[in-house]
């Protein structure tokens, strides 16, 4: 049993990406931290495991990224746009001393984070549903009540609430965080992981009505993914689902498609019908949002790990400064907004091939803004 009314400066429900990083953060900045999570063990999770430039540079910063690399992450070095048969290669430069960037599976990459906020002094309690939240009489949040795997409910104290708990957050619901802005059902996806195929860095292929993909992952394995509007997707991978995602990658790169059908999945193939986007307040009184639980949009994009890691660089950085909540809002919003836009534009797969260059172009700007960010000194000691 826990001690009943136990206070801390921050209590984070939900520890895997964006909540693990944010309790390591805060813990690091002397903050007392307690990080929840329902489940018993942190293990693998639905993902498309790239990391942009942004991620790869906090991970870097963090002394993570190279613990990454000795445990079996390829390192990624080019990535190769493909619209229909039209090739578009680009070099990646260095992040810090990685020569490119890294795309972890989720079993390694989210326990990695939760060990590290331990070291940093965080207490982590697994098997532990969220119920609740208590409000002082002014209506900020106060604390929570959480229950333990006996199922005996209890309250702790808190000085700011931090939902990580996923896109249907319940602590989101709790403390009825607006949505500011909704989006429509994106592309329906299925994927798998590959054996002995070639590490020519990130490959995205792109023609009428598809988007399909190869990301290099952990132990010679590449993650290979076919996205379609939801009304294809029974035709394109009902029957013969293996079949159906070497016809979509034959549609851009027969060669590809030939190497995946000898090599065959190395498990069963993975589903994920799409959902809505988001955007939701990131921010009240006495709680904020980190991860998908404030912000969740398409894989189309696979920015969904790089926005928890960069949400979690910036709330901790706004709350251990002293600069507060709505200079962490501010942050998030400033790209949120229209990298959610384009995401949704180009998960909706209507697109002409000459257009989604141009949304690429200017996903990249943003993404470059987003490192930028990471360098400005000012922004800098808002985040030491």
């Amino acid at each position: 049993m826990y001690a009943p009314h136990e206070t801390y400066d921050a209590i984070i429900i939900g520890a895997r990406v964006a909540g693990a990083a944010t309790a390591m953060l805060l813990a690091k900045g002397g903050a007392r931290v307690l990080l929840v999570d329902s489940a018993a063990r942190i293990g693998d999770t639905l993902s498309t495991h790239a990391l942009m430039r942004p991620a790869v540079a906090l991970l870097e910063r963090w002394g993570l990224a190279e613990k990454l690399v000795e445990a079996g992450t390829a390192v990624v070095t080019n990535t190769t746009f493909h619209y229909d048969r039209e090739r578009i290669s680009i070099p990646l430069k260095p992040v810090g001393s990685l020569p490119g960037l890294i795309s972890p599976r989720r079993w390694l990459l989210d326990p990695m984070l939760v060990d590290a906020a331990v070291a940093a002094g965080a207490e982590v309690r697994l098997s532990t549903r969220f119920e609740g939240v208590t409000t002082g009489a002014d209506g900020q949040v106060s604390g929570v009540v959480l229950c333990d795997p006996n199922g005996h409910a209890y309250s702790a104290r808190c000085r700011l609430l931090v939902g990580a708990d996923g896109r249907v957050s319940r602590v989101a619901g709790a403390v009825k965080a607006p949505v500011l802005k909704a989006t429509p059902r994106g592309a329906a996806t299925i994927y798998g992981y590959f054996a002995d195929i070639p590490n020519e860095g990130y490959r995205w292929m792109f023609s009428p009505s598809l988007q399909t993909g190869l990301i290099p992952t952990n132990d010679g394995l590449h993650c290979v993914f076919a996205s379609c509007p939801p009304a294809d997707f029974r035709v394109r991978f009902g029957d013969d689902a293996g079949s159906g995602l070497v016809a979509a990658i034959a549609a851009t790169d027969p060669d590809v498609a030939e190497q995946l059908a000898s090599a065959g999945a190395t498990q069963r193939l993975i589903r994920f019908g799409g959902a809505p986007g988001h955007i939701r307040a990131g921010a009240g009184a006495g709680w904020a949002l980190v991860g998908d639980a404030g912000y969740f949009k398409d894989p189309a994009t696979a920015h969904g790990i790089s926005d928890a890691l960069l949400d979690a660089h910036r709330l901790s950085g706004a709350v251990l400064s002293g600069a507060g909540l709505r200079a962490y809002v501010r942050q998030r919003n400033a790209h949120g907004f229209e990298f959610l836009q384009l995401t949704t534009k180009i998960g909706a797969l209507d697109w002409s091939l000459e257009t989604l260059k141009l949304h690429h172009q200017r996903l990249s700007a943003i993404i470059n803004a987003e490192s930028a960010e990471l360098s400005d000194p000012a922004e800098l000691r808002v985040a030491a």
